[in-house]
């Protein structure tokens, strides 16, 4: 009896054990999965402001993440994708992201996944998906009552239209903006500065940019504060307040450095060496340019990788090193164009997105009136059905005709813009539409301050041509140097006639540098014609001039006459030749 009761109270004492064991256990998991969702909202709340805190918090979570809950995962894969997109990694952002999107997510962390998405898209120009997410937060909003969401909604938006270059709309909808706590305030004061400074809004002794940057100051938020530094940093370069501008750069270098914000440290540096190729400080001009390359190829079609490469194709050449001068300019060149082939694609899906609100709404409309034809159809006795069929019948036939009519007087206004605007034989402007089209271009870069070039050619001993083979061979030589002049120029150049045997160029946008680059590669391309082919003797061979409009002004006179000049100097020369025009 006495080893049968020691038995079972032993059994009663290691149950006791277990069952203890085993409840104490419970709180120890409560405890540990309440502290992973307070560090999940640490990493939350310093993924802008904390940059090293979150991190080194994003470490730990990641290495843990195999003992999250399922809703704690999302909410760190959401983490990540922002992570991503800070970094620049934007492929694995939205990889992450589509994820979320495609999982049973929470709806909150779904649309939060939305607008990172569209951030992370914006930055790697993936435009037209941009615009889809961007479209469907929008129409989604309409559903959602929480107001802060409607808040982040806006600021995306004002995001995506200032990197998008639509800097009107993103000011547009930061006046939607009501911010109710600093780091929101922070984001908005940047939002509105950056649209500002692209539209030229903005003064060095404006008070609003140093306003901004004591608010992002007071709350924490380090990255856009260096961000409203670099726009004031600009406008005191535009102003040649140079020390000023380095004043404030060298000040808060340390600060974004460690900030490692590579768009935040790219823009400091290059605005350095900016400032210190106005100051004529060549060592640090350097430093400063090569220390905004190291940034990284992910920011090489930026206006900050794009300048620093200028400028080490300037000093180089000024120090006499035109081996590592031809090195930067190619890069320099090989940049500009990514960045203008960007500019345009985000100009085109602006327009397709326009050109695709408005063809849904023209869409609804046409289907609300076919409603309700069909609801009065209904409604009609079937006496009125007859009448209602040879009306329609008119209609038609009367529409056919106006159709028609309206085709063909549309056909012959093309006609008859075509025969005033075109020159006849080599289809390009003649000299009438290619001044008008001029002025106005230049009119309009004038305002702005941007870079704008002229090149005139002339065909070579071209009398000599009509004379020896005939009119009908020297307008075969006319329309072969043109088509082969053609190729060369880019979509929104002004190529024309001018008269004779002369032409000429308006480069929107082109540096003298790259307008000489055109011209030689057409006078390249007009002395590899086959001549034999066209029943020739002698190579068909042209001399141009170039000028720009930091040389001429913006008056077209002006530009052709000194253009004209330097093209006459190239024929004074020996001819194909192209000679760049200098007071």
């Amino acid at each position: 009896m006495f080893l049968l009761n020691k038995y079972v109270l032993n059994k009663l004492i290691l149950s006791f054990i277990s069952l203890f064991l085993i409840i104490s256990s419970f709180p120890s998991y409560s405890i540990e999965q309440k502290d992973y969702d307070l560090e999940l909202q640490r990493a939350d709340a310093s993924r802008s402001s904390d940059p090293n805190t979150f991190t080194e918090l994003m470490k730990v979570l990641n290495i843990k993440s195999n003992i999250l809950t399922t809703k704690q995962k999302q909410y760190l894969n959401y983490l990540n994708a922002y992570q991503a997109t800070y970094q620049g990694d934007y492929k694995r952002a939205e990889n992450i992201a589509i994820s979320i999107l495609n999982s049973n997510a929470d709806p909150l962390i779904k649309f939060r996944t939305k607008l990172t998405i569209i951030n992370a898209l914006a930055l790697s120009q993936d435009w037209n998906k941009g615009f889809k997410y961007l479209t469907q937060v929008l129409n989604s909003l309409q559903t959602i009552s929480n107001s802060d969401l409607h808040q982040m909604a806006y600021f995306v938006t004002t995001l995506f239209y200032n990197q998008l270059g639509q800097h009107s709309l993103a000011l547009n909808y930061a006046d939607k903006l009501t911010p109710k706590t600093p780091r929101r305030l922070c984001f908005k004061a940047e939002s509105i500065l950056l649209a500002q400074l692209k539209l030229k809004q903005l003064s060095y002794n404006d008070e609003s940019i140093i306003d901004s940057i004591n608010i992002c100051n007071n709350a924490g938020e380090l990255a856009m504060s260096s961000l409203i530094q670099t726009y004031l940093a600009q406008v005191l370069i535009n102003e040649y307040q140079t020390e000023k501008a380095i004043n404030l750069l060298q000040h808060n270098l340390d600060k974004v450095i460690k900030s490692q914000y590579p768009k935040a440290i790219s823009a400091f540096s290059s605005l350095l060496a900016q400032a210190y190729w106005q100051m004529k400080d060549i060592k640090n001009t350097k430093k400063y340019a090569l220390h905004t390359i190291e940034q990284g190829e992910k920011l090489s079609t930026t206006p900050a990788f794009i300048s620093a490469y200028k400028i080490l194709y300037q000093v180089t050449k000024q120090e006499g090193d035109y081996q590592k001068s031809l090195e930067y300019h190619v890069k320099f060149a090989e940049a500009d164009k990514a960045y203008m082939d960007e500019t345009k694609a985000k100009h085109l899906a602006y327009q397709l997105a326009a050109h695709k609100e408005f063809e849904n709404k023209t869409h609804i409309k046409l289907l609300d009136e076919q409603n309700q034809r069909l609801t009065l159809a209904k409604a009609l006795s079937d006496k009125k059905q007859e009448n209602n069929l040879l009306f329609i019948a008119l209609l038609m036939i009367l529409l056919a005709v106006l159709a028609a009519w309206a085709y063909r007087s549309w056909k012959t206004q093309e006609r008859l813009k075509e025969l005033a605007e075109y020159d006849g034989l080599t289809c390009i402007y003649n000299r009438r539409h290619f001044v008008e089209l001029a002025r106005s271009v230049l009119l309009h870069y004038k305002k702005s301050e941007q870079e704008l070039s002229c090149v005139v050619f002339d065909l070579d001993l071209f009398k000599q041509v009509n004379d020896n083979y005939g009119h009908a061979k020297g307008d075969q030589v006319l329309k072969a140097a043109v088509e082969v002049c053609r190729s060369i120029g880019r979509h929104n150049d002004i190529f024309g006639r001018l008269g004779g045997e002369e032409f000429g160029f308006i480069l929107p946008g082109c540096s003298m540098m790259i307008a000489e680059d055109i011209a030689n590669k057409c006078r390249k391309l007009i002395k590899d014609i086959d001549y034999k082919a066209l029943g020739l003797e002698t190579p068909i061979t042209a001399s141009f001039g170039v000028t720009d409009v930091i040389q001429s002004g913006f008056e077209l006179d002006d530009l052709l006459a000194d253009a004209d000049c330097a093209m006459y100097a190239s024929k004074n020369h020996g001819r194909n030749q192209v000679t760049v025009y200098k007071k």
